[in-house]
């Protein structure tokens, strides 16, 4: 995709502009819905089972593909190897604490997807890619009121 990850977009878009526009922030959830409406319109339904701005890619028109569909989740339809995901912040809380997935685990991935897409970016804890829920919390409160969040970290 030519202008990679939707992380790697978002980075730049931080650098340069600060903020996210709006109306690319709609289009964008809208089709990332839109593609996750069919993966679980299939029969069986395919959970992508690893939903992040790293595994969502952009083009320079703007256009949203989802990448990254792991080989045993096409084949099993359900991700199995939960101990080598690297994202764990993006999986729902009962993730790993039921027997079966089902495509609640994307929507939740989904919402954190929305989530730093809004606010450009999410900051995880140290060089794990663990988001804390106080960092969630921060980027939940700064798209209540962007003043309060600068009040609060510093």
């Amino acid at each position: 995709m030519s202008s990679g990850s939707l992380k790697q977009f978002l980075k730049k878009t931080k650098k340069n502009h600060k903020t996210m526009n709006e109306k690319a922030w709609k289009r964008w959830c809208t089709q990332i819905l839109s593609a996750l409406s069919y993966l679980h319109s299939c029969e069986p339904a395919i959970i992508h089972g690893n939903l992040t701005c790293d595994t969502i890619f952009i083009q320079h028109n703007g256009l949203i593909k989802i990448g990254s569909v792991a080989p045993d989740t096409i084949n099993n339809h359900v991700k199995t190897c939960r101990e080598e995901q690297k994202s764990l912040h993006f999986f729902a809380p009962e993730y790993g604490a039921v027997a079966s997935v089902t495509t609640a685990v994307d929507i939740y991935s989904f919402g954190m997807c929305a989530l730093e897409m809004a606010v450009l970016e999410i900051q995880s804890n140290g060089e794990s890619s663990y988001v804390s829920q106080e960092a969630i919390n921060s980027a939940i409160l700064f798209l209540e009121d962007p003043l309060t969040i600068y009040h609060y970290r510093y």
